[in-house]
């Protein structure tokens, strides 16, 4: 698992990240708010972790602004202040969890990010079912390249690199490409044979 931290505290960096290596989580830091939105623009990962507050600007902020640019997963919220108001706030704003830093954990913070994730998952395997994934897969199936499948079937392409990294979401392309395989074989057999 891959998760991006962001915290203006270079120490609170270091500490999460000791954290969460003893728990087999893969933690890039970052203390910007910009050079977190460029590592959400160039990386996948699982979850993040931001601090409220970043050098005069909202970690909600930098969490709008990687949804903006296509960021689905989870988001937990870290603060050195109680404060239900913002708690509720983060909270609204799609916020997985909001801890206080000196309550901190590495098996509180490990568990959070992964019920996070799996309860995003889960969140997003709902989602697709009524949905579907069809379009996607489709357009996938077609032989289209990951910028016109993310296109045609309206996801990020991001997205699409998510997917493809599930051994169940590729067997069910394959899948609609055998059946689209199927369908073209009959449609020739009966031109053929009229």
């Amino acid at each position: 698992m891959h998760v991006l931290h962001v915290d203006d505290d270079q120490e609170d960096g270091f500490l999460v990240s000791s954290m969460l290596s003893n728990h087999g989580i893969d933690v890039t830091w970052t203390g910007g708010f910009n050079d977190a939105v460029e590592l959400v623009d160039r990386e996948a990962f699982d979850a993040m972790l931001v601090d409220i507050r970043l050098n005069g600007r909202s970690g909600l902020d930098l969490i709008e602004e990687a949804r903006r640019r296509g960021y689905e997963g989870p988001c937990v919220v870290l603060t050195g202040f109680a404060d239900n108001s913002v708690d509720a706030k983060a909270l609204e704003m799609g916020a997985a969890a909001f801890l206080q830093k000196d309550e901190l954990t590495g098996p509180l913070l490990a568990r959070a990010i992964r019920y996070a994730t799996a309860r995003r998952e889960k969140k997003g395997e709902a989602i697709k079912s009524r949905r579907g994934d069809l379009p996607l897969q489709m357009a996938l199936a077609r032989g289209l390249s990951i910028r016109q499948a993310a296109e045609v079937a309206g996801v990020s392409e991001r997205t699409i690199h998510r997917r493809l990294a599930s051994a169940s979401f590729r067997a069910e392309v394959e899948k609609v490409w055998a059946k689209l395989l199927d369908t073209m074989i009959e449609r020739v057999a009966g031109e053929l044979t009229d």
